[in-house]
């Protein structure tokens, strides 16, 4: 991932500030994509450091407006949509700290978190007090959906990039993932987990003969569209947000079925736990899956209507895995038209009297495309 470093001299009347156009650090990024800018300070000796963002847009006369609620000591802060070429930060000294500053800008999709940093000492290449990092824990949302991949950065003392190693190990199994293997010749190595397993254990290795202290930071960067389809090999017939003359309402979900036939196998979209099971009016035979709530996905509530039975066995408050743990069978109960599902997601903190667009996620926005859809 592209990545702007600095470094600022800071001290009693003489500290310095550095400023940076964000369209250089992530040219491709869409034009109407939300993104996250993070800014990371250290000191000379690798210490996690405190250091002043300060976000500006640009204006139509070739001025800039301060974004204010960038302004402030944080590791990131969430763009507004646009193009990142509207925008540029300033990098400033803060506190009390006297000395040289290293920093780091990176942009990224928004729901992106970095890890604590860490310290490890190599001696002849081998670690003396190993290090290792739990996806799950610097990225909860690994729970609930996808995996992205996991992006692992260390530097020296002195603040110039290590070409460590890492090597995956499922927790489950104790099975290492050697194909996973990332050893680099320079920082920001990004892996990426062949499966979508939120028990994922990352161990650091040194570099070959290497002698000192590393100081390492790992994030897991997430996929655009992290959710799955509810079927395989998916087929949309019915879009968000549109108005049903039929029965006189708008449609705050996706009508779903599948090009291997009727009667298909169902599954969530994303790891949950089920909080409801029976008949639901319009629905007819219903699931809803309650989900932990994040920024990113804004819903925590998926509802699953028409079917034509549940999964033998499921019980309200039972654990479903996406793509795996089978909810019931496609079907056409309730007010239907044909067999299908009907897919809609929530957030249940938003109530009933809200607007339908408010209390509704669109799940266009979240799925892959149907080309990827589990099952191909």
């Amino acid at each position: 991932m592209p990545t702007i470093s600095g470094k600022l001299l800071c001290g009693a009347g003489i500290s310095t500030q550095a400023d940076h156009d964000l369209a250089a650090l992530l040219p491709e990024l869409g034009p109407s994509h939300p993104a996250w800018i993070q800014l990371r300070g250290y000191d000379i000796h690798g210490n996690a450091l405190a250091l002043r963002l300060r976000v500006y847009e640009q204006t139509a006369e070739g001025g800039k407006t301060a974004l204010d609620h960038a302004e402030r000591e944080v590791n990131g802060t969430l763009l507004p949509e646009g193009s990142a070429s509207r925008f540029s930060a300033t990098v400033s000294c803060h506190g009390e700290y006297r000395g040289i500053a290293y920093y780091q800008l990176r942009l990224g999709q928004q729901g992106q978190a970095v890890s604590e940093a860490r310290r490890m000492l190599c001696v002849n290449g081998k670690p003396v007090l190993p290090i290792s990092f739990l996806p799950r824990k610097m990225q909860p949302l690994l729970s609930s959906v996808r995996a992205g991949s996991i992006v692992i950065d260390a530097y020296d003392g002195s603040g110039h990039p290590v070409p460590i190693g890492a090597q995956l190990t499922n927790l489950r199994d104790a099975k290492q993932t050697t194909d996973a293997l990332a050893v680099g010749s320079a920082n920001d190595q990004r892996i990426a987990p062949q499966t979508a397993d939120s028990d994922l254990l990352v161990d650091i290795q040194c570099p070959a003969n290497y002698q000192g202290l590393v100081f390492v930071r790992a994030f897991v960067e997430l996929l655009d569209r992290p959710l799955l389809w509810p079927v395989a090999h998916p087929q949309l017939i019915s879009a968000y947000g549109i108005y049903r003359p039929k029965f006189g309402r708008w449609h705050w979900g996706l009508d779903i079925t599948s090009q291997d036939g009727v009667y298909v196998p169902i599954y969530p979209v994303a790891n949950g736990i089920i909080e409801s099971i029976g008949w639901g009016g319009g629905y007819g035979w219903r699931v809803v899956v309650r989900h932990e709530k994040e920024e990113a996905l804004r819903f925590d509530v998926s509802y699953y209507g028409h079917m034509l039975k549940f999964a033998s066995g499921l019980r309200v408050g039972d654990v479903v895995i996406a793509g795996k743990t089978m909810l019931g069978k496609m079907g056409k109960s309730g007010e239907v038209t044909g067999v299908h599902v009907h897919v809609d997601l929530r957030d249940s903190s938003k109530a009933e009297a809200a607007a339908a667009r408010d209390r509704y996620v669109n799940p266009s926005a979240l799925l892959p495309p149907r080309d990827e859809a589990q099952g191909d």
